[in-house]
């Protein structure tokens, strides 16, 4: 069966070598070897299993039907304007339900503590009481935004501020009376609209904050050092009145390094409390100087009046912390930031009652107790899981196989006549990998690869002054389908850009169909909610948080009783690490046990496919054959010719490779026996990348090659694991080409001048007029120009050095130590 009828269908011509074939053959740009072994096949066929065919569950973090926002408190003009304008419904979720009718309660002055697994309505959850708190201040004419700050919202990262931000947007613009009111009717309650949201979140001059500080944001979103940064320095942001503060993916700003931040935040919100309670005390007639607490006349905090009658300081501030996990860090915050907290939880754990004899029926407890046994995570029962095991030289055709093969399946359900038969996300995909370079590798070769482009050609661009990746992409390899790359290394402009493009998506021709790729590393594994995705891929297991971090991750996906998949690539090596790690430490809503899932058809958490199922799927072919491997193949020379058509792929690749290198050997001590990384086969990783020359050989490369590589790109310093015994200085030390602190070797990638004398006039006289001749004959020229200079740099990089450590030895007590003499001398 092929798969033409997707409208994906590759163009491909005869194998230039025979897939099955374990033969290498070499010619000018390298050694090409063979992707499959001699006998074609990939896996034992006892552990073979079909994927794409799975049962359907029950979703369990849908709306619940058997209660509605109305019944949980929420005011009618919220009701309506959900139902309506937001297209949300009228049933909230489980966390929802839980947690609304405390956190609606006008008289329950507790803080809160809210645990519940991504996907399930926390930003609403939230969202929803500090508006309704706010509501019956609009009813005041005297009342506009220039009262101050009265609710703050941190969020760890930029994105989800954002995120929270639009949601919130939205929220405040519901309509101030509902439309079977007649507003002259007697009665009728007459409101302005004032609440304001800001964001501070970086990416924008500070002063332009100030001044919407300055005009007011009665409802503000924020990352934590902006807020702290404002809270110093900004005289003019007024948060002597806030009601509300929300700490949002708890866990997360405390792995971010935000508790010093956090704890500034409390105290600067309780001092500026503290000020404008007692500057108000002090306007009000009657006040007595020298009166002091305890005394009759003095004036309590709940009896404090501005000028304008309003008792701002009748109620303690409300803090809610909202977390997916609870363990000894979010405790001891939860401890420090919360008084009298409540712990409310989205759905009852039956492990966790049982650990816990406290926990109440309704989900909530009163007080916060650490847990002795291990942490259990839960996923979403409609989430479908699946893990492939595949070899290090596949990784690359097997990752395309599976974005090709969902698209194909998104892009055939979005025609079924059933609504029920179609898939969720309309085609998105979000692609997670360990670090920035392979992002944007994957990004470039992607949008690069030509399947019948010539090696070497001489009309190939030339992309000399192209330093910078386009906004967007699109793959021959999946047609129409744009690609768009996420990481930190983004400017914020480029970050947003990415979001809301692969969010929007671009309609296609047939049955409006819409479909999108994201590139991204871990950094959008958190809170971030984009509509539509339907298929999470992991090319790489996460390097830290473990099982917590893949959760997050795969829950991009299948979000508020939404079905959705996900796809688990690990080296064989790595398979250990799904069943003694993985599966031990999840379970699925819904279900207690493993016999549980035994008897509603599912036998494991994580399913393992068949690679040679996937890559079926992903290269079509005559089913029953081995034409896929053919295929796959042709797949992989085009990404390889690509590679070798010009400085700029074959720097992104070799850079993509080192890097991923790097942050597989920074995996936990915990899991190295799962991820060491003298396991890897660095040879036939270097194919992932799209390399046909052997790793230890990458560090081999000119000068040329260094000068080309920073002038396209600013050498970034990143840390990396130490040299331990676990590394093989035969094949992991030699081709990184850079020591651990992101300083160049000596010996990686300079020659001498003389050599490089030599290595110019071979490359122009052995040129053929191409682009890329001509462009290694002027990179190979500058590099011999900058290296005459080299010896007056050097000499004057020591000298600044020995300047430096005689300026520290006389500082020492104050005495000046005596030095031999040395190059710098001065007779």
């Amino acid at each position: 069966m092929d798969n033409n009828d997707d409208g994906l269908m590759l163009n491909f011509a005869p194998a230039a070598a025979s897939p099955s074939g374990s033969a290498s053959k070499s010619n000018g740009a390298g050694v090409v070897s063979a992707l499959f072994p001699a006998h074609g096949v990939l896996e034992d066929s006892s552990i073979a299993h079909t994927p794409f065919q799975r049962k359907a569950y029950d979703p369990t973090n849908a709306p619940s039907a058997g209660s509605d926002f109305a019944s949980c408190g929420l005011d009618p003009l919220l009701v309506y304007h959900l139902e309506s304008k937001m297209k949300i419904g009228s049933n909230p979720t489980s966390i929802q339900s839980a947690a609304l009718p405390h956190l609606l309660h006008p008289g329950l002055d507790r803080d809160i503590l809210i645990q519940a697994q991504t996907g399930s309505g926390k930003t609403l959850t939230y969202l929803l009481p500090i508006v309704q708190s706010l509501l019956p201040l609009c009813e005041e004419s005297f009342i506009d935004r220039s009262v101050g700050t009265l609710a703050i919202i941190l969020a760890p990262t930029r994105e989800l501020a954002r995120q929270i931000y639009e949601v919130l947007e939205k929220l405040v613009s519901l309509a101030l009376s509902l439309k079977e009111q007649n507003e002259n009717e007697e009665g009728t309650v007459r409101r302005t609209r004032w609440l304001v949201p800001g964001l501070l979140s970086g990416g924008s001059t500070k002063n332009h904050e100030k001044q919407r500080l300055r005009k007011g944001c009665p409802i503000l979103v924020s990352t934590p050092g902006r807020l702290l940064d404002h809270l110093q320095n900004t005289s003019s942001f007024d948060v002597g009145k806030c009601r509300w503060l929300v700490l949002d993916e708890a866990d997360r700003l405390l792995e971010m390094g935000f508790e010093e931040q956090l704890t500034g935040i409390v105290r600067a919100l309780d001092g500026r409390r503290n000020l404008a309670c007692t500057a108000a005390r002090q306007a009000m007639p009657g006040f007595e100087e020298g009166v002091a607490p305890g005394d009759a006349d003095w004036i309590a905090d709940p009896d404090v009046m501005d000028t304008l009658g309003m008792t701002w300081w009748a109620h303690a501030r409300r803090v809610v912390l909202c977390s997916a996990t609870l363990d000894e860090n979010v405790q001891v915050l939860a401890g420090k930031t919360l008084i009298n907290p409540k712990i409310i939880r989205g759905v009852k754990d039956d492990s966790a009652d049982a650990a816990n004899p406290a926990a109440s029926p309704d989900a909530t407890t009163d007080t916060i107790v650490a847990k002795k046994e291990p942490t259990k995570f839960a996923a979403p029962a409609q989430l479908a899981q699946s893990f492939v095991t595949t070899p290090p030289k596949l990784r690359l055709v097997t990752l395309l196989s599976l974005l090709r093969a969902y698209i194909s399946r998104a892009r055939r359900s979005s025609e079924e006549a059933d609504p029920t038969l179609r898939l969720a996300g309309a085609g998105r995909v979000i692609v997670f990998m360990s670090c920035t370079d392979s992002v944007d590798f994957h990004y470039a070769a992607f949008g690069g690869a030509r399947m019948h482009a010539p090696e070497n050609d001489p009309n190939a661009p030339d992309d000399e002054e192209s330093d910078t990746l386009p906004a967007h992409t699109v793959s021959e390899l999946i047609p129409n389908i744009p690609i768009f790359r996420l990481h930190g290394s983004m400017t914020q402009q480029e970050r947003i850009a990415s979001l809301r493009g692969f969010s929007g998506g671009k309609k296609q021709a047939s049955a409006g169909f819409e479909g999108s790729i994201l590139l991204c590393t871990s950094v959008a594994s958190r809170g971030l909610d984009l509509p539509d995705v339907g298929c999470v891929i992991q090319l790489d297991p996460p390097t830290e948080g473990g099982i917590e971090e893949y959760l997050h991750r795969v829950g991009r996906t299948a979000r508020v009783g939404r079905a959705g998949e996900s796809w688990l690539m690990v080296l064989p090596q790595e398979v250990a690490w799904v069943s003694t790690v993985l599966e031990a430490q999840m379970t699925i809503q819904g279900t207690s046990s493993i016999t549980d899932l035994k008897n509603s058809g599912q036998s494991r958490k994580i399913t393992p496919a068949s690679i040679e199922a996937v890559l079926q799927q992903g290269m079509g072919g005559t089913t029953g054959t081995l034409e896929y491997q053919s295929r796959a193949t042709e797949v992989q020379l085009a990404f390889e010719r690509w590679v070798l058509s010009g400085e700029r792929p074959s720097l992104l690749a070799r850079k993509g490779f080192l890097s991923h290198v790097r942050a597989y050997a920074t995996h936990s001590a915990e899991e190295k026996q799962f991820f060491n990384v003298r396991a890897l086969h660095l040879g036939h990783l270097a194919k992932a990348f799209a390399l046909r020359e052997a790793p230890r050989s990458l560090g081999a490369k000119s000068a040329a090659t260094a000068t080309a590589s920073t002038k396209h790109e600013t050498v970034k310093k990143r840390p990396a694991p130490a040299q331990s015994d676990e590394s093989d200085s035969d094949e992991s030390g030699d081709e990184a080409g850079s020591d651990y602190e992101g300083k160049p070797k000596r010996d990686a990638f300079e020659l001498s001048p003389a050599a490089l004398k030599e290595l110019t006039a071979s490359i122009v006289a052995q040129s053929d007029g191409s682009n890329r001749s001509k462009k290694l004959a002027r990179e190979a020229a500058k590099a011999a120009e900058a290296a005459e200079g080299k010896v007056q740099t050097d000499a004057e990089a020591r000298m600044y050095a020995k300047v430096r450590a005689l300026g520290r030895a006389s500082k020492k007590h104050g005495v000046l130590g005596a030095h031999g003499a040395d190059e710098f001398q001065i007779a």
